[in-house]
């Protein structure tokens, strides 16, 4: 509050029962009026200033636990309201930057060499079948176990019917119902 140093009342201090003229030959005093705090007090009679302030933050326990604890939780706050506000957003542009939308043409074009690599998988494993049903057959070996040894690739059919070849089969009665 600013002071105003033209104000008459603090100046003059003036009775308007002396000026009626029935006034009291020895009137009271009037008190001095009390001084306000000058602004940056804290009302104790010390003056608040930043140095003060600084030194209450830098130097005392109880200065150092609340600041700190007004920095955790400004921190705090910070944290969640980048994650509600920004962070969905920058998810959002990098996947869309690391996975673009496809078009239509693109699925359809990934979907067809789907299929053509499947029908392709599906070609070689048939070619190794007949392979391994006709080094069965040569080797008198039971036709209808013959799909259970086809491996991934010619060489490891070749090793799988050959572990079927060295099986004794004298005397074991293998049942099939197929």
């Amino acid at each position: 509050m600013n002071q105003n140093p033209f104000n008459l009342k603090t100046l003059i201090p003036l009775d308007i029962q002396m000026l009626a003229g029935e006034g009291d030959p020895n009137p009271e005093p009037t008190p001095e009026p009390t001084p306000e705090p000058a602004s940056g007090g804290n009302g104790q009679g010390a003056t608040l200033t930043l140095e003060s302030v600084k030194s209450f933050l830098n130097d005392d326990d109880e200065g150092k636990k609340w600041l700190q604890s007004f920095a955790d939780t400004r921190v705090t706050d910070a944290i969640k309201t980048y994650e509600t506000k920004t962070l969905p957003k920058k998810l959002e542009d990098e996947i869309s930057k690391r996975y673009p939308p496809e078009s239509e043409e693109a699925k359809q074009l990934r979907e067809l060499k789907a299929q053509f690599e499947q029908s392709q998988k599906e070609a070689a494993r048939e070619n190794l079948f007949n392979q391994a049903l006709s080094t069965a057959t040569e080797k008198s070996l039971p036709a209808k176990l013959v799909e259970f040894f086809v491996g991934e690739e010619a060489e490891k059919t070749t090793a799988n019917l050959g572990i079927l070849e060295n099986i004794n089969f004298k005397g074991i009665y293998i049942v099939l119902s197929l």
